[in-house]
């Protein structure tokens, strides 16, 4: 997001506003943000609520440290509206590395209180401490992640957060989606590479709609972040592929990214997709090149397990899976995890769109592994994955995170397989379970699972597996194998009580 600067008189009234207690840095010449909370911006109409902010921030003593302090300032409510005014100032610390980059995260959450005064989540919005103008006023329009749409005004100013960083767009593009080492154990092969773009240009085939020589584009079936989906034909084989694009910034980018890549190509399994190619592709318009990597997958006609869950809550009442089913689409998502964990990689982007059917729904597998990344000495550091499914150490925790982050992704995914609480009904159980665990585990997993499976002996072996799992300590979380082995211990249950039910 683009920041820019604010009148140069709007600071000298931000004291009138200044009603909250907030949290300074033990030195003038420490880095801290200041800033000020004007209004939100077509948010959801309720009727006589009071939205309020809660403000988190999650604090390092040092880029290396092991402990991490989470701050907490919270506003006076707002008059009920749309567009409601809080005219607030925030001022707090901010860790910085060597380098004067932020390595905090600061968030802030709307929370709506009612008639009778129970707080409800609205949404939250991060305040991008990296990309704002140092020592300036930054005006921002935070877009709200959660339950609810709407937008959040500050004005944000930074101090002395140091030296201005320039930033490697590219860099950045490629961390987040390859993985960053290869992964011990796997056939690594040789990557194709590419040396010379002219040549490799000369010797294309003028055929726009056909990939290396091979593949001839049908159709175009997903545009996302990342890159291209298209409907493919093998002219080799005559059979219908998937092939994803991913656009690098240079060749040397995507010389890299396929290196680091080719490994997955041999991670078989029944319950995974396949990547069954991959190579390098240049494009030329107009003088501009391109550079991408193309992977190709099978092409799965039945779609994801996001489309049948939202076929399923658009059903009026609604459809929820049958026990027996649910249970035996949890142990195979289980067992695709178990064996990306049995050699060290997580996937960090487990979510239901991420999941194919094969023919006639027989099999679940899991796919995309644009973020999988082998663990190296049980860690990783990057802050990624798809809102609603990140595991809360991503986010707060300075010390790393391991292959535990994938147990709460699934733990997320299970939770909605059993609720159908997808898309507008999401809930973001990571700022539930930390705000309050209690209520949130009363009220949200067990009342909502209770909704969806009345009967005792249905639903309490559901909870009971997801207390295993959907924990905010990481330490406490079961592991992929045990929850194999759960899950199938609960589809046996349910094959059981099926049967009685036929007698």
């Amino acid at each position: 997001m683009e920041a820019t600067i604010a009148p140069e008189n709007l600071r000298n009234k931000w004291d009138v506003y200044r009603r909250t207690s907030f949290i300074t840095s033990t030195s003038a010449d420490a880095p801290r943000l200041e800033f000020y909370v004007k209004k939100g911006i077509n948010l959801a109409s309720r009727d006589n609520y009071d939205p309020f902010l809660v403000v988190w921030s999650f604090n390092r003593a040092s880029p290396t440290s092991d402990n991490y302090t989470s701050r907490k300032l919270k506003s006076k409510p707002a008059k009920s509206s749309p567009n409601p005014e809080w005219k607030e100032v925030f001022e707090i610390s901010v860790s910085c590395d060597e380098n004067g980059i932020p390595i905090d995260t600061i968030t802030i959450y709307v929370w709506d209180r009612d008639n009778s005064k129970m707080d409800d989540f609205m949404g939250c919005a991060d305040i991008p401490l990296t990309t704002i103008t140092r020592e300036k006023e930054n005006v921002l329009i935070l877009p709200l992640e959660g339950v609810e749409s709407g937008q959040l005004e500050i004005v944000a100013f930074p101090h002395n957060f140091g030296k201005e960083e320039v930033l490697d767009n590219s860099k950045i593009e490629i961390s987040a989606y390859f993985n960053s080492s290869l992964v011990e154990n796997l056939a690594v092969g040789k990557a194709p590479t590419i040396k010379n773009v002219s040549s490799f240009l000369s010797n294309k085939k003028k055929d726009s709609n056909k990939i290396n020589n091979r593949y001839t584009i049908v159709k175009n079936l997903e545009k996302g972040g990342f890159g291209l989906v298209y409907l493919v034909k093998d002219e080799k084989t005559g059979e219908e592929k998937a092939l994803k694009k991913i656009m690098c910034k240079t060749l040397e980018d995507a010389n890299r990214a396929i290196k680091e890549a080719w490994p997955f190509k041999s991670l078989v399994h029944e319950n995974l997709v396949l990547y069954e190619d991959m190579f390098l592709d240049v494009e030329q318009h107009m003088g501009d090149v391109s550079f991408y990597v193309c992977y190709i997958m099978p092409y799965y006609k039945q779609g994801d397990l996001y489309q049948l869950l939202e076929g399923k809550q658009k059903n009026k009442p609604r459809k929820y899976l049958k026990p027996v089913v649910l249970a035996n689409w949890i142990v195979q998502i289980a067992k695709g995890i178990e064996h990306l964990h049995s050699y060290k990689v997580f996937h960090r982007d487990l979510k239901h769109k991420n999941i194919f059917f094969t023919e006639q729904y027989k099999q679940l597998k899991i796919g995309d592994f644009g973020f999988a990344k082998q663990v190296e000495e049980g860690k990783a550091y990057t802050q990624l994955g798809s809102a609603g499914y990140i595991a809360p150490e991503i986010q707060t925790s300075s010390s790393g995170y391991g292959l535990e982050v994938d147990i709460w992704s699934f733990a997320v995914m299970c939770y909605e397989m059993m609720t159908l609480k997808i898309g507008k009904e999401q809930v973001s159980h990571a700022i539930l379970a930390q705000f309050n665990f209690e209520d949130y585990w009363k009220n949200v997993v067990e009342g909502e699972i209770k909704k969806a499976y009345p009967e005792p002996q249905i639903h309490t072996p559901l909870i009971t597996f997801l207390s295993k799992i959907l924990r905010v300590d990481p330490k406490e979380r079961a592991t992929a194998s045990e929850c194999v082995r759960m899950a199938r211990e609960i589809r046996q249950t349910f094959a059981e009580l099926d049967q009685q039910l036929k007698k």
